[in-house]
């Protein structure tokens, strides 16, 4: 009689890692259980990131005066900040060296599959920290985590990858967005030069990106969702979302580019960036 613990019955936690990671990949929309360790993965690490800065900033000098919605402002925009740094290099890599794939849009691309799967991961977590600071984020803030985490976790499912990553260069704005409001709020930036550079940068990245080439490459996905013979292998769900998908976000982009545009010339006007009252 084998003994109970023979090689045939010994726990493997490698085996019931990957039980686990194919059981929740069944369960998800054309997820390989490497995509859905990336999300689960991306989901905690920036939760313990947030976490880690929120302790680290709380032994800083200048912490205790800040209001507690510009302490969660300020460690949710670094973990922004740190999140678009990534995901724009990666993004303009498939972007640049892939663009063969941008007529495929059902096909399986392994580096966009992991970077929609990281992304994912991440807009979880802004969910969940628009949902815990509602007052501070407000409906437009919690929209945008919603439609971005829907669009690149079901983007992981072989669909769109391509224009995924086109989409996700949005995030090319985030950086000095980020800084922007960092230096005005801590007074970091002194010299006037330093903020009018950071804020070109933003309105030129935010306006190229968001408003010029994302629109360009919405064209090819609503000739996807509903004019080319591709269309009938999507169900009718994704393409009535992803049409929603692009109208909201395009608004909300809209939207954002008049108040960068005002907060800019605010700042030309005070001739330097204002210290925290």
């Amino acid at each position: 009689m084998d003994s109970p613990l023979s090689d045939s019955n010994t726990f493997s936690a490698e085996t019931f890692v990957t039980s686990m990671l194919s059981l929740s990949s069944a369960y998800l929309p054309g997820f390989r259980a490497r995509d859905t360790a990336v999300f689960f993965t991306s989901m905690l690490f920036w939760h313990l990131y947030s976490e880690m800065l929120k302790f680290t900033l709380s032994h800083f000098s200048f912490w205790p005066r800040l209001t507690r919605k510009v302490q969660v402002d300020l460690y949710s925009r670094i973990v922004g900040l740190t999140f678009s740094a990534f995901i724009v290099i990666g993004a303009g890599r498939v972007f640049l060296f892939q663009s063969e794939y941008r007529t495929q849009p059902l096909q399986h691309l392994e580096n966009a599959a992991f970077l929609c799967a990281f992304a994912a991961g991440y807009f979880a977590w802004d969910i969940i920290l628009c949902l815990r600071h509602f007052s501070i984020f407000g409906m437009q803030f919690l929209l945008h985590a919603v439609f971005c985490f829907l669009v690149y976790f079901f983007c992981v499912g072989d669909f769109l990858q391509y224009h995924s990553c086109v989409f996700l260069m949005y995030e090319a704005s985030t950086p000095w967005l980020n800084l922007l409001w960092i230096s005005t709020k801590l007074g970091l930036f002194e010299h006037p030069l330093l903020t009018n550079i950071c804020g070109g940068l933003l309105i030129v990245s935010f306006f190229f990106f968001r408003l010029v080439l994302g629109p360009y490459y919405l064209i090819d996905v609503f000739s996807v969702l509903w004019f080319d013979d591709v269309r009938l292998q999507i169900d009718m769900f994704r393409r009535v979302y992803y049409a929603a998908a692009a109208a909201v976000l395009t608004i909300l982009n809209i939207i954002w580019f008049r108040l960068i545009i005002a907060f800019a010339r605010r700042q030309v006007k005070a001739g330097k960036a204002p210290k925290q009252a």
